[in-house]
């Protein structure tokens, strides 16, 4: 089962609540399942510059490096900022020039998003967690977007530890019973459900 929560400020007053409101409602979703989160900000428009979030999981990158390419390509100034396995570039360059050149030049990583206003982080584990280590609560802004992703049975093959065989028999257990539920009481592929003449 996956949730998602958003919410949208339409006071400059409460901005700088955004972050903690947001992680306090990620936080109640967490019994859904612990299993991946990811929340999106929109704070500090600019227009004068594009910000992109870029996600290097699993990966060592040297960002120092990647922006000097990336800002001699573009003919641009580029700064970044790193957090955990996340970087965020900011360039007065075109956000889509500037995409296109880090999926081009730097495989490895995943654009997860860009423009004037929004950072995008996402990683496995907790929401709380999630939300705690990249600092969703201390994040200002008008409106965000955050929620998590329950694994499914490959998933969990793939991340569960040596050794480790209740995950995988749990989650298979919970796809099909949440088949069988899904489609119980649904039209055959063979029914036509078309009532126009």
């Amino acid at each position: 089962m996956c949730g998602i929560v958003g919410l949208f400020l339409k006071t400059e007053r409460h901005e700088q609540e955004l972050g903690r409101l947001t992680a306090l409602m990620l936080e109640q979703m967490r019994d859904r399942g612990p299993d991946s989160a990811g929340f999106a900000v929109y704070g500090d428009d600019r227009d004068d510059r594009t910000r992109l979030t870029v996600l290097a999981e699993g990966v060592d990158v040297d960002w120092g490096e990647v922006c000097g390419r990336l800002s001699e390509n573009l003919e641009s100034e580029v700064s970044y900022r790193t957090i955990l396995d996340h970087a965020v570039i900011e360039t007065p360059a075109a956000g889509s020039e500037a995409r296109r050149w880090i999926i081009d030049h730097v495989p490895e990583v995943t654009v997860l998003g860009f423009g004037h206003a929004i950072e995008i982080y996402k990683a496995v584990g907790d929401p709380k967690l999630v939300a705690e280590r990249h600092g969703l609560a201390g994040r200002r802004g008008t409106h965000a977007i955050a929620g998590y992703n329950r694994r499914t049975v490959n998933q969990w093959l793939r991340l569960r530890e040596p050794g480790d065989t209740q995950a995988p028999a749990k989650a298979r257990r919970k796809a099909r019973t949440g088949r069988r539920r899904r489609y119980e009481g649904l039209p055959s592929a063979k029914t036509d459900t078309n009532t126009d003449p």
